[in-house]
């Protein structure tokens, strides 16, 4: 959505026949904002401003015309004149006409024509009223609300003119419950039916209002995995192939549950990891291509209890000995590194509350690391925390790597998180994977999500939210477990990643046909394999992955059983020699 900032000119007069010098704060601008959200569909704008000329020598000429922005949602354009045909526009308090100015992708001006000049200690206020249609939006179960805010580099001070901005947001409560208001407001107060949020101008700087209304949303989950034959013809072995798929999460602030409706060709076993990740094993003839299809529904909830650097806990609270395997280094988590340490020192300071800790390096990240669009489109390979930390360009995967990594730098338990920032304004196919954080706070004994990107490209994120929707979590490195891995027999053929599609739903779907994550792991059950069989499989993998002729990494298990032939071939002979002997042995002994 575009970010709209409001700057208000004026066509001035000297009164006298020479240049006065300029002071600051000659003309004085106030101005309020109330937006009035009654249903899902329309809210209610009313902007008032109050422009006072506060000069020495100087008015404010008739000519002049005051501009307002009207500014709809991207996708809601054809709002625009609908939201325009409503409007009823005043000059202190007296009905006056208005005229349609200049029209942007998503922004519509109307100009109120001046009624007259503003002399030396006057005031003229200029207002409008309308009923936008355009700045809402149905995402699945949850409603979101936006406004605008300025332009990053807005001045409330500009050519001898202060603007003092009051934003009101009046939120009926019948609409539902309040996930959450970004920015956090600088009051919240209520009026009969209605919760009232003052937002203070110096939030809206770089940013824009951002009301979520619901505690729960609805996923819907697609999962494709293309089998390529590794064989020509049927030889009776079978490819394995393992997919991480969505899981249970259950945190500080957020749960989510799985429930799935179909597995096409159906799971050999499905088993948990010990960081409770589901992944699913299926084997496929070598010598078929075919699609793996899983499909299914994730309900994501919002708990009453927030994190709070009251209820988190300290650094001391946590045994070490229990989480030490959050705190260990890994590739691309260079924990134990002089620089990210020292850095990880600074930010930490004295301070002992790990929430205050997880906001200090929150802020710091957003304040210093900038997004990379270039890197997102381009060539997007992971570069680690050190790099990041040294001004490498940065996308979800960098943000989150950095900040873990100092946060076990600092003794604070954390994981990676993998899954979708589920953003509504695009399409279920065009959903980008995405990685964030999890803290341990043993205050509350839960783990909660951190979303630095967010901060940078979006709000502030500490704490789950209805728009993450998790697959799986990583705690030794940030590819363990890989999304897809293969066992495969016959030639090397390509790997693709999973394709995963998603879209927020308004309801759940009812089925007696629904399979949650606890009875997948009862239905499926881990398949116990015995020692030879897994030596085997881990020779395949070895052959498959070495730097041997194709001839024999694309016939792994031929040539492990031709060797087990072989060893078994001699071993039959060398006992027997063993036999014949003690046999020649004996007889002569018996002669």
């Amino acid at each position: 959505m575009k970010l709209a900032f409001f700057i208000i000119a004026f066509s001035i007069f000297f009164l006298f026949s020479f240049q006065a010098k300029v002071f600051a704060a000659d003309f004085n601008v106030e101005i309020e904002k109330i937006y009035e959200i009654n249903s899902p569909n329309e809210i209610f704008i009313t902007e008032t401003r109050k422009i006072t000329n506060a000069s020495q020598n100087r008015l404010i000429s008739s000519d002049n015309t005051e501009t307002f922005q009207i500014i709809v949602l991207s996708e809601n354009t054809d709002q625009l004149t609908t939201s325009f045909l409503s409007a009823k526009s005043f000059i202190n308090g007296r009905l006056v006409q208005n005229n349609k100015g200049n029209a942007g992708i998503d922004t519509l001006e109307l100009n109120i024509p001046y009624d007259g000049a503003i002399g030396i200690g006057q005031s003229k206020q200029f207002k409008i009223e309308y009923t936008n249609t355009g700045l809402s939006k149905k995402t699945g179960a949850l409603l979101d609300v936006y406004a605008p805010g300025f332009s990053e580099n807005y001045q409330f001070e500009s050519n001898s003119t202060s603007y003092n901005y009051k934003t009101i947001i009046r939120l009926n409560k019948s609409l539902g419950d309040v996930g959450f208001v970004v920015p956090s407001p600088a009051n919240t107060t209520t009026d009969g039916e209605f919760i009232v949020y003052e937002i203070s101008q110096e939030s809206l700087v770089g940013g824009k209002i951002w009301i979520q209304i619901g505690k729960t949303q609805y996923y819907k989950f697609n999962i494709k995995q293309e089998v390529m034959a590794s064989d020509t013809i049927n030889k009776g072995y079978s490819n394995e192939y393992h997919l991480v798929i969505p899981r249970n999460i259950d945190e500080a602030e957020t749960t989510q549950k799985v429930f799935y409706t179909i597995f096409d060709p159906l799971p050999k076993q499905i088993v948990e990891d010990e960081d409770g990740n589901l992944i699913a094993t299926f084997k496929i003839p070598s010598h078929e291509n075919k699609t793996i299809l899983i499909e299914g529904y994730a309900q994501v909830d919002k708990v009453e209890v927030q994190a709070t650097p009251e209820n988190s806990g300290t650094i001391s609270d946590i045994d070490s000995t229990i989480f030490s395997q959050y705190l260990q280094p890994a590739e691309f988590w260079e924990v134990d590194n002089p620089e990210i340490i020292s850095k990880a020192n600074e930010l930490k300071a004295e301070e002992t509350n790990i929430y205050s800790i997880v906001e200090s390096n929150y802020s710091h990240i957003v304040d210093t690391i900038d997004y990379s669009d270039i890197k997102r489109f381009g060539i997007n390979d992971r570069q680690g925390a050190l790099k990041t930390l040294q001004g490498g360009a940065a996308v979800c995967m960098e943000y989150s790597d950095l900040f873990l990594t100092l946060a076990r730098a600092q003794g604070i338990p954390a994981r990676a998180a993998f899954g979708y920032g589920y953003d509504a304004r695009i399409g279920e196919n065009q959903q980008d994977a995405h990685q964030w954080v999890q803290v341990y706070l043993p205050g509350m004994n839960e783990w909660l999500s951190v979303d630095v990107t967010w901060g940078e490209s979006g709000p502030s994120l500490i704490g789950g939210d209805l728009n993450h929707f998790y697959t799986h979590i990583a705690s030794l490195d940030p590819d363990s477990p890989p999304s897809v891995q293969r066992t495969s027999y016959g030639k090397q053929v390509g790997l693709e990643a999973p394709q995963f599609e998603i879209d927020a739903i308004e309801t759940m779907v009812e089925s007696a046909e629904l399979l949650t994550h606890e009875e997948l792991i009862i239905l499926y059950p881990k398949i116990d394999k015995n020692r030879l069989e897994l030596i085997i499989d881990e020779l395949t993998l070895r052959i498959q992955t070495a730097n041997i002729p194709p001839v024999i990494s694309q016939n792994a298990q031929y040539v492990i059983y031709v060797g087990v032939g072989f060893i078994g071939l001699a071993g039959i002979l060398f006992l027997g020699m063993i036999v014949n002997s003690f046999k020649n042995r004996h007889s002569e002994k018996t002669i």
